[in-house]
C-alpha cells in the first residue's frame, strides 16, 4: 500500500513534523469516511521507517465500559515480546502499579476508579517506555471517541506530562460522536481536519 495518499499532503506534512519532534500528539478528526483510518495507518507506516515502535489500539462503542480497555490493547503486543520471567522482572520496581492492570490474572480487576491515579499513570508511561526499548513510541487509537474513560484519562495524563523520552500520541475522532475528547487534546495547532477531497484530487 502506497504511503502516499491523495489529497492528503497537508495532513501528512503535519504528522511528519510531528515523528521528526519525537514529542506531542495529533487528532486526525472527520466524518465517518472521510479516511481517519487510512491516514492513521499511514501515520503508523511512516513512524515504523522513522524506526519507531509503534502499538495500536482500536476503541469500540460496545467497550466503553472495560476499564482501560484500549490501554490494554495498546500494551498488549509490546508485552507479548517478553517470556514470564522478562516481564516479572520488569514490571516490578518503578512500574510495579502497573503490574494489577497489565497481567492475565488481573485484567480489568480493580480498574474501575483509578483513572485519575498519578502513581499508575506514571507507572504505564514508564512501563510504555522501558518496553520502547531505545526507539521513540508510538501510541496510535482509532475511534478515541469510543475510548473507555480510563484510557482517556491516561492518553490525557501524556499530553499534559510529555515524557521525557520520545513518545507520540495519534488518534481519530468523529465530531458529534461518543465522549468528547478533553480539551487538552483538542487545543490547536495539534487538531488535523479531514475534509472532503477536491475535483482534482478524484481525478487523480
Amino acid at each position: 500500500m502506497p504511503d502516499h495518499l491523495i489529497g492528503r499532503d497537508e495532513q501528512m506534512a503535519r504528522v511528519t513534523a510531528t515523528l521528526e519532534a519525537g514529542d506531542g500528539h495529533l487528532v486526525i478528526e472527520g466524518e465517518s469516511g472521510a479516511g481517519k483510518t487510512a491516514l492513521l495507518r499511514a501515520t503508523s507506516r511512516l513512524a515504523g521507517q522513522r524506526g519507531y515502535r509503534m502499538t495500536w489500539a482500536q476503541a469500540h462503542r460496545t467497550e466503553q465500559s472495560f476499564p482501560f480497555g484500549v490501554v490494554w490493547q495498546l500494551f498488549d503486543p509490546l508485552l507479548a515480546t517478553l517470556d514470564e520471567q522478562d516481564r516479572h522482572e520488569l514490571m516490578s520496581g518503578a512500574v510495579a502499579a502497573a503490574a494489577r492492570l497489565l497481567t492475565p490474572d488481573q485484567m480489568g480487576a480493580e480498574a474501575a476508579g483509578d483513572d485519575a491515579d498519578p502513581a499508575l499513570h506514571h507507572a504505564l508511561r514508564e512501563l510504555a517506555i522501558l518496553l520502547a526499548g531505545p526507539q521513540p513510541l508510538l501510541l496510535a487509537v482509532d475511534d478515541a471517541h469510543w475510548a473507555d474513560p480510563e484510557s482517556m484519562s491516561w492518553l490525557t495524563f501524556l499530553v499534559r506530562e510529555p515524557a521525557r523520552d520520545p513518545l507520540v500520541v495519534v488518534v481519530t475522532r468523529t465530531p458529534g460522536t461518543g465522549r468528547p475528547l478533553p480539551d487538552v487534546l483538542l487545543r490547536t495547532p495539534v487538531t488535523v481536519p479531514l475534509p472532503g477531497l477536491g475535483a482534482d484530487d478524484i481525478a487523480a
